[in-house]
């Protein structure tokens, strides 16, 4: 049962036995712009008026950034990566793994859906996902959780509440949580000092990680 790399596997329960974490590099060469140095929310107002312009052209820059990033990684090029990655894990792990659980952050949420969609994994977990669809949450038939933040550019908040409305009238298993003053990317681990986004990152790791042992057999 591969174990998402930034969740703490120490914290899984006794009834696991054995956690395997696939990782691989689907980028060759490309990393991702980092999307979370700033937040994605309104400025607070306190700022002098230049500071505030510069914040918006920093931010403006960044999106576009990631924009370029990701017409190099479409899901044509990325999601077949995925599956054959995924296929390998399979065959190598086959005596030893009987579930598969995702967990996507940022450009990889995604996918997490996408797999989510199918028969390949048990249950998923989506932080901060980026270009992420209506007709992604649409597909879902597997249980998702969801770490969103609020007022995301990169998972606008129309898109994450017309979702959830449609994981709901449709019965569908999911967790929504929406957190705020947080930036979009929040919930990597290690990437901030504030004690107030820290916090917010122990609780995201303990909502997927709840979620994804909920569904454990």
């Amino acid at each position: 049962m591969p174990c998402p790399e930034s969740l703490d596997k120490h914290q899984w329960y006794p009834t696991v036995d054995i956690v395997f974490t696939c990782n691989y590099n689907r980028f060759d060469g490309d990393p991702a712009p980092t999307a979370g140095a700033t937040k994605t929310d309104e400025v607070t107002g306190h700022e002098s008026v230049i500071e505030q312009l510069k914040t918006k052209a920093a931010e403006g820059i960044k999106l576009l950034m990631i924009d370029l990033w990701l017409a190099r990684h479409t899901p044509e090029k990325t999601y077949p990566i995925i599956l054959s990655v995924l296929e390998a894990a399979k065959e190598e792990f086959a005596d030893a793994a009987s579930q598969v659980f995702c967990v996507g952050y940022c450009f990889g949420g995604k996918y997490v859906l996408k797999l989510a969609s199918t028969a390949e994994i048990t249950a998923g977990a989506v932080a901060h996902g980026t270009a992420v669809t209506l007709e992604d949450i649409k597909a879902v038939v597997k249980p998702v959780s969801f770490v969103c933040v609020e007022g995301d550019a990169l998972f606008p908040d129309e898109i994450r509440e017309d979702g959830r409305k449609y994981l709901q009238d449709n019965n569908l298993e999911h967790e929504m949580k929406v957190y705020g003053s947080v930036p979009h990317g929040f919930a990597v681990l290690g990437s901030y000092d504030d004690d107030l986004i820290q916090q917010a990152q122990k609780e995201a790791n303990a909502q997927m990680l709840d979620w994804l042992i909920s569904h454990e057999t």
